[in-house]
């Protein structure tokens, strides 16, 4: 019987794939092993596809050496040592290194070195800060917290060519509105802070999506996710996100809609600021009651 990985039982998830890319997800055990490498087989069989073997690599986590080396003679791959790169961007398990992303900021060094001999005016530069540069590092913002060091890096690339050298103008100004005498380019730590918050949006808003279920399946496990503590022991990547919760927090507001999914035990001191936005104290006693009116209801709420 085929083993699932232990993140992926609940979900069933066996596989990821995009394009030509397949992720296998399975238990440490030669058993599992040799399914998957039987469903290989068959795959090859019905439609003459086989995988590259020289592509193909095994990563194993906390998997004991004996059963590692059996399942490695049941399935025709090297062993891989994580960080491995997914879709452009490294698959971590601890915090995410200048190591890791330093490729971005050699990318967008490469690029402004294409641009030095050609005769550019400031409005141009700045042109191609705003349109080039930051879609650049949009996706690697989108998907991680950026260390600081990367940030630091990519402000001074950019500092660099659109001064030409020394800067004219402190970076903090640069980044203001034009409003207020600045020149409107983003801010690198705003903009990461903004895209980051984004998965909280879709935590409530994207429930067909597979990460979207498998978050609270595992991580949320049917509790308020306002709620929930940030301990130590969790991933780097969801820390980051509940560590953005109040910053997201001011800016919710609740449509109830038809109520089957709206729920009365709002616990925390943002409990006043949903229906009022006042500044009233007091403890709530543990009830809520509902009252039908006709085709209204009543709402009577009891504070001790």
């Amino acid at each position: 019987m085929f083993t699932f990985h232990h993140k992926c039982s609940h979900l069933n998830i066996i596989n990821l794939c995009f394009a030509d890319d397949l992720f296998l997800f399975a238990h440490g055990d030669a058993h599992s092993a040799g399914i998957i490498m039987d469903s290989l087989e068959e795959f090859k069989d019905v439609s003459g596809f086989s995988p590259s073997l020289p592509k193909s690599t095994a990563y194993f986590c906390n998997v004991l050496n004996h059963v590692k080396l059996a399942i490695l003679q049941i399935l025709p791959f090297v062993e891989g040592t994580l960080t491995v790169k997914y879709l452009g961007v490294p698959l971590v398990i601890t915090r995410l290194i200048f190591r890791d992303c330093k490729e971005l900021v050699e990318k967008l060094s490469n690029r402004i070195n294409d641009w030095r001999n050609k005769s550019l005016s400031f409005a141009g530069r700045l042109q191609l800060i705003q349109s080039v540069l930051y879609s650049m590092h949009i996706y690697w913002a989108s998907v991680f917290v950026l260390h600081a060091r990367i940030v630091s890096d990519l402000k001074q690339l950019m500092r660099g060519f659109l001064w030409k050298g020394y800067s004219k103008v402190a970076w903090e100004v640069v980044c203001l509105p034009k409003e207020e005498g600045g020149l409107r380019i983003c801010r690198l730590e705003s903009f990461n802070t903004a895209l980051i918050a984004a998965h909280i949006w879709r935590l409530f808003n994207s429930m067909d999506s597979l990460w979207v279920k498998w978050i609270h399946t595992y991580r949320l496990r049917g509790r308020n996710f306002w709620d929930v503590p940030s301990r130590g022991n969790m991933s780097w990547s969801w820390r980051k996100i509940l560590q953005i919760r109040p910053l997201v927090r001011q800016f919710v507001w609740y449509n109830i809609g038809n109520g089957l999914k709206a729920s009365a035990w709002l616990r925390g001191r943002n409990f006043w600021d949903v229906p009022s936005r006042g500044n009233m104290s007091g403890s709530w006693q543990k009830i809520l009651q509902i009252r039908p009116r006709g085709n209204s209801f009543g709402i009577i709420l009891v504070m001790v």
